[in-house]
Order: structure tokens, then sequence, then C-alpha cells
């Protein structure tokens, strides 16, 4: 067999069962007829299609199965719950409901608390701006630039700055 007859193994055992369609029979046949270990192999996977068919089954003794069934009961209750039913998502899902409900009921407080305590009024909204802030918004240029780099820190609000002598 060659490496291009690989692809034909699973067409050979479909052959073999009679299971194979008339689009791939037609290319497998002009495969075996140019290869000879496939045509081999395609007579030795009917042979024992046709001697495994004639043989009687046979069926397992009564006792056999109740043994293995006791067996299996055994194993499944020294066991307990297998771990399969412990990843069961279903479960899982049903259990964190009342958990993120609660959570989400805690994360609307917390927002809403701190909505309500950072609320700036428009009177204050000056006086309350940082330093830092009003150098990057460019709203402060040269000399009281200067002064607030020289006199105050960046935590500083701008009344603060002016009222100590930042020069606004």
């Amino acid at each position: 067999m060659t490496p291009h007859c690989d692809d034909f193994i699973p067409a050979l055992v479909r052959a073999a069962d009679g299971e194979l369609p008339d689009s791939e029979r037609a290319a497998l046949d002009a495969h075996i007829a140019t290869c000879a270990a496939c045509a081999e192999a395609l007579a030795d996977q009917q042979m024992m299609r046709q001697a495994l068919t004639t043989l009687a089954a046979e069926p397992a003794a009564s006792a056999v199965g109740a043994r293995v069934m006791a067996s299996l009961r055994a194993e499944a209750e020294s066991a307990g719950a297998s771990w399969v039913d412990a990843l069961d998502f279903r479960r899982w899902t049903w259990r964190l409901v009342p958990v993120v409900a609660a959570l989400a009921i805690v994360v609307a407080s917390v927002a809403r608390t701190n909505a309500e305590a950072v609320t700036v009024t428009p009177d204050t909204a000056e006086s309350a701006q940082l330093v830092s802030s009003a150098l990057v918004t460019g709203e402060v240029a040269g000399p009281e630039l200067l002064s607030l780099l020289l006199n105050s820190t960046a935590d500083a609000t701008l009344a603060t700055s002016t009222s100590t002598g930042g020069g606004l």
C-alpha cells in the first residue's frame, strides 16, 4: 500500500459492509484496478465480514447479566454522587440566582450612594476644581501657571491656591 492508499481505507471497510455510496464506489473501483494491495485488502475485509456473519450469536447466561448489574449498582452506591453530577450547570445556576440578585442590589445601592455624594453644585464647581485638572485643561496660563506650579500641590483646589497666594 502507498501513502495514497491511506485515503481509501475507510472506503474499503464500508465497501466490505456494502454501505459505500455509488459515487465513492466508482473512485474505489478505479483505485483497486491499479493497486493490488488495496484489492487484496478489500477481499480480506469481505472474507472477514462473511466469516463473522455466519457465526451464531450466543446469549450470555442470565446469571452473568445479574452479577454485572449488581456490581454496577454497588459501585454507584459506594461512589455516592459522581463528579459529573457536581458539574451540572442547572444546579449551579439555580443556586447562584439569589447570590447574584443580592450582589446586584448591593452594587445598585452603592452606586446610588456614590452618585449622591459626588454631586457638585454649580456654585462650588469652580472652587472645587483641582489644580492638576486646571493645568491639564489649559485654563491657567502665563504668570498664573508659574505661580500655581511653585506654590501649590496637585491635590489643592484652585480656590485654596488663589487664597494662599497662588496669584490667580
